[in-house]
């Protein structure tokens, strides 16, 4: 998984059990993740293949192109839809 050094996604990976907020409190962290690594460079048929096999409840686009990951967005929320 790549996140960076003193980050927040990176203090989540670790399995704590708080975080602290942008306010200072501690908050306590009532959430599982799993990181999963593919390539970003794959096309629309391949990440929707991919989404197919692990039927994640919840997915959420993190880095791109603003208008190409509205794109994708639009075009797995369709997916979505149909299915």
């Amino acid at each position: 998984d790549f996140a960076v050094q003193g980050t927040l996604a990176r203090e989540i990976l670790s399995d704590c059990k708080t975080v602290t907020s942008r306010t200072g409190q501690e908050l306590p962290l009532r959430m599982t993740v799993d990181a999963i690594s593919f390539s970003a460079h794959a096309d629309y048929p391949q990440t929707q293949q991919f989404l197919d096999a692990l039927a994640p409840p919840h997915v959420v686009l993190v880095h791109g192109e603003a208008g190409e990951m509205g794109k994708l967005k639009r075009a797995l929320e369709g997916k979505a839809t149909a299915d």
